[in-house]
């Protein structure tokens, strides 16, 4: 077990190693609020610091738990053991936005315009801003507007964008934590990793600053902002580290335990698909002996070649088989299921690829041809990958348990103002964009 978890604790520590140099994820387009595209600057919308490669996205790769923002990173006891020796490197500049100043921008709903620099709420003396959660939302706002209605719509527009806030809020709580308690080495080490994101940001635009800032611009943000909400990110990771991993135990009673009450997830069922087509001597006059040379003559076809699946399609009188919407008479089967029994029997006797004899069931006749068979079974607990899964299910339960009673205390310990009115203009605003997302 011992190996298990080294394994698995050095893959999220060479997930670390490589997460600057990443792909991009897809950006959340803020072009769905405002700010159009700097002349000169068409082309990919720039990756907002919530997209941007780094730790936080490459350990929820490799370590995806419950879906959580931001996920409980485990940095490499190699590269905690590095800040001792790091030069000393300042974070480029404050935020240059002012709580007492909300910037008033387009909404791309008409001609009309919404604050949207207004503060949503204020954590500690931190403010949280309406467009960072609309900005950190659209995508999923997008993809919601499609599916409801716009009654429907609203309210599942306001619960994502509460529900964003709430985040925000619980990260906003556990960097002020990180800020207070960790060792001045990780702070340095935050400061030298967010200047290694910056460096990987302005090469990714060809090594130029300047475009870098122009396109952190027309993404509705400063370069600088970025800069500082990478910063804030890599401590809350550093916080993670050093304050939620130590407090998970797993041991290998705890794994059995796990393994016997989820048998079934490590169970795979006996099953078999299979392609069946029905010949019902009632469509055929009420001939038998018709109905037998029919299915008699498409075995033959197929078996010099012809398409079986489309004759499952066109030749079926099997219900739900025919039509624009049928399935062609493709079928899951499992052992002592299916109505048909003598039907069944034939499925595990003929072999995949096969096709059977001609069969009776129930006064019709059939056909099948066997697309897949999986014996099935149930994988031992001593599988090393079994337990290799176990535990991370287990790590992942644990952090976010842990996560949950250390912000339950954050939550008691802090000042926190919400602004309703502030909500209330974030929801409309995405109200405003409905027409154009649903029909997108």
């Amino acid at each position: 077990m011992d190996t298990i978890r080294a394994i698995f604790l050095f893959g999220l520590a060479a997930a670390f190693v490589v997460g600057c140099a990443s792909d991009k994820a897809q950006p959340v387009s803020p072009r769905d609020f405002y700010a159009q595209p700097v002349p000169g600057m068409a082309g990919a919308v720039p990756t907002s610091v919530q997209d941007s490669p780094g730790l936080l996205q490459t350990l929820e790769a490799q370590n995806p738990g419950p879906a959580t923002n931001p996920s409980a990173g485990v940095l490499p006891k190699s590269v905690i053991a590095r800040a001792t020796t790091l030069p000393d490197v300042a974070i480029g500049g404050a935020s240059t936005r002012s709580s007492a100043e909300p910037s008033t921008l387009p909404s791309f709903a008409g001609d009309q315009y919404l604050t949207l620099g207004g503060v949503v709420m204020v954590v500690n003396g931190r403010p949280i801003y309406a467009d960072k959660v609309l900005r950190m939302d659209a995508n999923i706002l997008r993809q919601t507007a499609k599916q409801m209605s716009m009654a429907d719509f609203e309210d599942a527009a306001r619960n994502q964008i509460e529900r964003t806030i709430n985040e925000l809020r619980d990260n906003e709580l556990e960097i002020a934590a990180a800020e207070r308690t960790l060792d001045p080495k990780d702070i340095q080490l935050a400061k030298v990793l967010t200047a290694q994101w910056s460096k990987h940001e302005i090469s990714e635009v060809g090594g130029s600053e300047q475009i870098a800032r122009i396109r952190a611009h027309a993404s509705g943000e400063e370069f600088q902002d970025q800069e500082e909400d990478q910063f804030r990110r890599y401590l809350q990771d550093l916080y993670y580290y050093r304050k939620i991993i130590p407090q998970i135990d797993i041991s290998p009673d705890d794994e059995r335990r796990f393994y016997r009450a989820h048998i079934d997830e490590f169970t795979t069922p006996t099953q078999a698909e299979i392609i069946l087509i029905e010949a019902d001597p009632a469509n055929l006059n009420g001939s038998r002996q018709a109905a037998i040379d029919k299915l008699r003559k498409l075995r033959e076809r197929a078996a010099a070649g012809e398409d079986f699946t489309a004759y499952g399609h066109d030749q079926n009188d099997l219900p739900s088989a025919t039509g624009d919407n049928g399935n062609g008479g493709r079928l899951t089967i499992k052992p002592n299921t299916f109505v048909y029994t003598a039907v069944e029997a034939q499925v595990w006797k003929t072999p995949v690829g096969q096709i059977s004899d001609v069969i009776e069931d129930h006064d019709v006749f059939f056909i099948l041809k066997v697309l897949t068979r999986d014996e099935g079974g149930t994988k031992a607990f001593a599988d090393q990958a079994v337990q290799e899964a176990i535990y991370k299910r287990l790590f992942d339960l644990q952090r976010q348990e842990h996560r949950q009673a250390e912000l339950r205390k954050l939550v008691l310990e802090a000042i926190v103002f919400t602004d309703p009115h502030m909500i209330d203009a974030a929801v409309e605003m995405a109200m405003q964009n409905y027409s154009r997302w649903a029909k997108s």
